[in-house]
């Protein structure tokens, strides 16, 4: 990797997490790292991989070594990387099922409470075996008192049962509950909530609020939900007590999880999304921004219900209605009703037809120039529906004469460098790639056409 760096600021809360192993001994019907734990064998991070990891995460201005599974204890090395992440100045995350062998307790008890925080899923007693429910309590009570545990409650039916969190918190005085909507995994089957559920939750997330809040135990909303589920007078409450946030829980960030491979994704909900590879990036923002292109899409163009195009809570907070997971698998296409949309693709471009079909202008589109205060361009088909193109398209809607392929323009618009740079290669390539699904949004617009050889 090349020598960068990137504040931790500039990160902010988004701390990657680290697939230590694909191993677990448990099966949650509502696993989020589903599509990654069912791939064939475990898979546990090499002492190379593990030091690839260190280094980036220094790059990157990264104060946190945040392990996770699968179950990240039962990785053979868990105790040695623990420690070397502690020696070389890291906090440690471990985020867990709570189900570690007992050693560990020892070993825990000899790591400051402010140099290690756990983040424990822990179902209902009902889904253990009396002796697996008997370790989980053992291991509590061994990290009990300790500031930064919180437990982890998962919402994937309308009555949930969740009063046996808040009880485990109060016994081992915790002081937080992470309260998750239990989220669909992109190509793959888990158990999650729908999101026409979540119109049915807020009583009950009200209700727990406040139970908890009796209890002296702090409740944090942890991903995106539609914020319209809610009423000013909830929304309030929930924000007031820090329950909700909007820069958490109205739009998706790219959280970046790194598997034992050095595989990357932007979050486990899409872990079959566009995977890459941790050294084709410089350091975490890199990384970030790369997701956060490729995710704009559908964040910011296409949403899951047909409300949120005339939202106000998306125009003001940007709101994007749930999970991107809900926009790539129900995306509701908006009505042409303004300039400022472009709807969900219909019909994907073959390899063959962007090879070798031409791109051109569609027959009812003219383009106007526009120079002042910036060159604009602005194409408007008869019906009125328009697209304004800045100066960059220039010379992407001169070279749309119908004598090109796509893909051709595409190559002389972001051509291979000159010079052999592993970098500037990546970029054009992804610059190509991203130009690419944009024009088949045009197309599928009407504002471009492609003609067969």
């Amino acid at each position: 990797m090349r020598p960068g760096h990137a504040t931790a600021a500039a990160i902010g809360e988004c701390m990657p997490n680290i697939l230590l192993t694909t191993a677990c001994n448990q099966s949650c019907s509502y696993c989020f790292a589903k599509e990654k734990l069912q791939q064939k064998g475990a898979m546990h991070m090499p002492p190379e991989h593990v030091d690839a990891v260190f280094e980036f995460l220094k790059i990157s201005g990264v104060d946190t070594f945040r392990v996770m599974g699968g179950e990240p204890t039962l990785h053979p090395g868990f105790r040695e990387i623990v420690t070397r992440a502690l020696s070389e100045g890291f906090f440690v995350d471990v985020l867990s099922n709570g189900t570690w062998p007992a050693e560990l307790n020892t070993f825990f008890a000899k790591v400051p409470p402010s140099k290690m925080r756990f983040l424990l899923n822990v179902d209902h007693p009902e889904a253990y075996r009396d002796a697996q429910w008997k370790r989980i309590n053992q291991n509590l009570e061994a990290i009990s008192g300790r500031p930064a545990v919180s437990l982890s409650f998962n919402l994937f039916s309308t009555t949930p049962k969740g009063e046996y969190v808040l009880d485990l918190v109060e016994k081992y005085r915790f002081s937080t509950v992470r309260l998750c909507f239990s989220l669909p995994v992109l190509n793959t089957e888990n158990a999650s909530m729908p999101l026409a559920d979540y119109f049915k939750m807020p009583d009950f997330i009200i209700g727990y609020v406040r139970q908890a809040e009796s209890r002296g135990i702090a409740v944090h909303i942890d991903n995106a939900v539609p914020l319209c589920i809610f009423d000013y007078a909830q929304m309030g409450e929930l924000l007031l007590k820090g329950v909700l946030d909007l820069s958490r829980n109205a739009r998706c960030k790219a959280i970046i999880d790194i598997g034992p491979d050095l595989s990357v994704w932007p979050c486990f909900c899409l872990s079959s999304f566009e995977n890459r590879r941790l050294d084709e990036f410089h350091h975490l923002s890199e990384l970030q921004s790369y997701y956060e292109r490729q995710l704009a899409y559908y964040q910011d163009k296409v949403f899951p219900m047909e409300r949120c195009y005339e939202c106000d809570l998306r125009m003001k907070w940007g709101c994007q209605g749930g999970c991107t997971v809900f926009s790539m698998v129900q995306a509701v296409p908006p009505r042409h009703s303004t300039g400022d949309r472009i709807t969900a693709p219909t019909r994907r471009c073959t390899e063959e037809m962007r090879e070798t079909w031409r791109l051109r202008l569609a027959d009812n589109i003219t383009v106007h120039r526009h120079e002042v205060p910036v060159l604009q361009f602005m194409l408007r088909d008869s019906s009125g529906k328009y697209l304004e193109l800045g100066p960059s398209f220039a010379r992407l809607l001169e070279g749309a004469d119908g004598s090109k392929s796509l893909r051709t323009l595409c190559r002389e618009l972001f051509p291979e460098p000159d010079v052999a740079d592993a970098l500037e290669c990546f970029e054009a390539g992804v610059m190509r790639e991203n130009l690419e699904k944009l024009l088949e949004v045009y197309i599928d617009e009407g504002f471009f056409h492609l003609d067969p050889p």
